[in-house]
């Protein structure tokens, strides 16, 4: 069998797909300690080649059940959007926080004005994560609708299970003063029932709100937030665009500006149009993962696209800045805009990702023409006039300008969901591909893979989804080597059991056995052989 393998290993293409493709891992004379966990391949920091192989984004699949959450009562208007979602153990419940919104809209003689805007937070509940209902809350009195309803004064921005104090469970950003220019923040024990901090403003200077996550490696809070005003970038003419920025506190009340740490920014791969709306940012698997909601200014449409780091500071794209989740057809709920505010729920099969949809373009500021390549052919004369007074115009200042014949529409909540570790894998076709390591430290257990070996061209329809069956042509074979390259006895290619099927969690076996204590404490490479296979991560030891 080995033979058969090293004859299809005539011609190779080596594939340097991420700046810093190849050797991103430790010296050749050192090994990484990878210590038990999953192993993304995000880029090639356990990589030491790759061999007729493609890294390959794989954009999220959206729940046929979508929306799953949608304006159903009076009072939220034209819009009901999740902002943060949480699987909270201890209850056994989903909880999601969302806006609402209600406009006014006035049609002018050459554009549409939204003369007042109505918002506010709902809150509802799921045992499954895709049924929601909405729980009367008595919390605050809506003009027009009373205490009947499931409004909430603030949304979290953290749910922190690290925290001690049962009163500050749930941390949030918060807007204060005018206009909310200043930020704050605010505790509750159960994300209902809030208190402002007494020393608020916390940041004093206009910010946009974010995410916030606990980083373990720094040992601080860290939030990816927008610096207000928008800064000037390079890359983009020296335009003040929309980008992320970067700010830490050791405890939730001393917090940097962000504008000091702009680390997610449009670069000179980017349409000129590009701008970040807003970066929804998580920690998995020791990488740093942002969904980036990416604002097309000539189009005034938004996707969502992957970008990770190392150590939350130093950014890199996926796939080529093509979506991993895009609008929808032209009939759907989220046919122009898609955002990510929430962090994703991270199962132990799958990752689900909240996210918001809008049926409409996205409303015209100054700021969007300054950049705008071309203009909308159906921008009318005029527009760049009406917005002149785009800072005057009270609590829907924000909302632009839409002009004619586009009409407001409204946005509901959608779920797209990955299977474990699924962001990114490694792609052979019927050609075999290879995989080889960085040198690591096996401590003994076993090597465990969450690859797809089944036949690619075997799908059947379950339901309302096509499902992928297992057929034979794909499979996958590993071999161990020592440090320098050499083929451990006992753990050669042709020894291996071969995979030729689908699992999260595969233990890979040589003639039956997986355990590898007696490889314990030693530094090895492994060779992954794949024909037909998407390889997603694998974890050396238990």
């Amino acid at each position: 069998m080995r033979t058969t393998w090293e004859g299809k290993w005539t011609v190779w293409v080596f594939l340097a797909l991420l700046p810093g493709a190849c050797g991103g891992g430790a010296p050749a004379d050192e090994a990484l300690e990878i210590a038990g966990q999953f192993q993304l391949f995000v880029d090639d920091h356990v990589v030491q080649e790759l061999r007729q192989v493609t890294r390959r984004l794989n954009p999220l699949e959206k729940h046929p059940a979508n929306p799953i959450v949608r304006p159903d009562r009076p009072w939220e208007g034209q819009y009901s959007q999740p902002t943060f979602v949480v699987l909270d153990e201890k209850d056994r419940l989903y909880k999601m926080w969302y806006v609402f919104i209600d406009r006014d809209q006035k049609p002018g003689e050459k554009y549409l004005r939204v003369e007042r805007s109505r918002a506010g937070r709902g809150y509802a509940v799921s045992k499954d994560g895709i049924v929601w209902e909405k729980p009367d809350l008595g919390l605050i009195d809506l003009p027009g609708h009373g205490r009947k309803n499931n409004a909430v004064p603030y949304q979290p921005s953290l749910y922190d299970r690290r925290e001690t104090d049962p009163q500050r469970r749930y941390k949030a950003l918060i807007g204060i003063g005018d206009q909310s220019r200043d930020m704050g923040v605010a505790f509750s024990p159960d994300g209902l029932h809030w208190t402002p901090y007494e020393g608020n403003p916390v940041i004093d200077g206009r910010v946009g709100m974010g995410k916030v996550i606990w980083d373990d490696r720094v040992r601080q809070y860290v939030g990816f937030l927008r610096p207000l005003p928008s800064p000037p970038v390079a890359a983009m003419g020296n335009v003040s665009i929309r980008a992320i920025g970067r700010s830490t506190s050791p405890d939730f009340l001393k917090w940097e500006l962000p504008q000091n740490q702009v680390v997610l920014v449009p670069d000179e791969q980017d349409p000129l149009d590009t701008q970040f709306y807003t970066a929804s940012v998580f920690k998995d698997r020791g990488v740093y993962f942002a969904f980036l909601s990416v604002y097309h200014v000539n189009s005034l449409m938004v996707d969502v696209q992957l970008a990770f780091s190392r150590d939350g500071i130093e950014w890199q794209r996926v796939g080529k800045r093509h979506p991993i989740i895009t609008y929808g057809m032209p009939d759907r709920f989220d046919s122009h805009a898609v955002y990510v505010y929430s962090p994703p729920v991270v199962l132990e099969e799958e990752i689900r990702v909240y996210y918001q949809g809008q049926d409409e373009a996205h409303s015209l500021t100054p700021g969007d023409l300054s950049v705008m390549a071309h203009r909308p052919a159906a921008l009318p004369p005029g527009t760049e006039e009406a917005l002149s007074d785009y800072p005057k115009r009270g609590a829907a200042w924000w909302y632009g300008v839409m002009p004619q014949p586009w009409t407001l529409h409204g946005g509901a909540g959608g779920l797209a969901v990955a299977r474990r570790d699924g962001f990114v894998s490694l792609d052979a076709g019927a050609d075999s591909g290879e995989v080889l390591t960085q040198a690591l430290w096996c401590r003994g257990g076993s090597l465990v893979i969450n690859a797809d070996a089944s036949d690619p061209s075997v799908w059947r329809r379950e339901g309302s989804r096509w499902k992928q069956h297992p057929g034979g042509q794909g499979e996958v074979r590993v071999e161990l080597l020592d440090e320098n390259g050499s083929v451990l006895p006992g753990f050669e290619a042709d020894r291996c059991d071969p995979f030729r099927s689908d699992s999260l969690a595969h233990a890979v076996s040589w003639n039956g056995q997986s355990d590898l204590n007696s490889l314990k404490d030693r530094k090895i490479r492994i060779r992954f052989l794949l024909r037909n296979t998407k390889l997603y991560s694998f974890r050396l030891g238990s």
